[in-house]
């Protein structure tokens, strides 16, 4: 009997993996949290607190996926091992559906994690746009107070300029000297 070499170790994964941390790493969203905090509690902190969800899911994800990467590579050894080994069988044939009973959950697991990424990301959209709301309401009341503002200014400047104001002058045996 040949002694059984170990399963890999998951290096077909490697190239998915490392694009997905990349990616993660690039996208440079700011979580809800930073959101909520921008907004001044407009966006309550439990809506903010869905990024962190978002992210337990993200690593949830990847070790599903690594899980059933590294399940299926064992079962591509077995099937080689019952394809050498006649004398086995029903040991490797009980084996083998133990491991894919055990992939299809974790398929099914995954599924379920990318619905639940699919429902956040939805969620974020919608705080995206109600956060752009939110600025463009804040542009809306500057550009209105500024506008107010310097109206506001250009009707002191005539009373200024035609002498409407109020000075005091006082002499005590000093120089004059002229407060307004």
């Amino acid at each position: 009997m040949a002694a059984t070499p170990p399963p890999p170790s998951g290096a077909a994964l490697e190239r998915p993996r490392y694009r997905l941390r990349l990616l993660h790493r690039q996208s440079g969203e700011p979580s809800f949290r930073v959101v909520a905090q921008r907004t001044g509690k407009a966006i309550s902190h439990t809506t903010a607190g869905r990024s962190h969800r978002e992210g337990e899911t993200h690593k949830e994800l990847l070790l599903t996926l690594e899980a059933r990467a590294d399940l299926a590579d064992r079962l591509t050894h077995l099937h080689e091992q019952l394809g050498r080994e006649r004398g086995r069988n029903e040991e490797l044939s009980q084996r083998v559906a133990d491991l894919e009973a055990e992939r299809r959950e974790h398929s099914r697991r995954i599924e379920r994690l990318q619905d639940e990424l699919r429902e956040v990301r939805d969620e974020r959209l919608a705080l995206l746009e109600q956060l752009s709301g939110l600025h463009a309401r804040r542009a809306e009341l500057y550009f209105t107070w500024a506008r107010d503002e310097e109206a506001g200014g250009t009707a002191r400047r005539p009373a200024v300029a035609s002498g409407n104001t109020r000075c005091v002058s006082s002499v005590n045996g000093s120089a004059p000297r002229r407060s307004c």
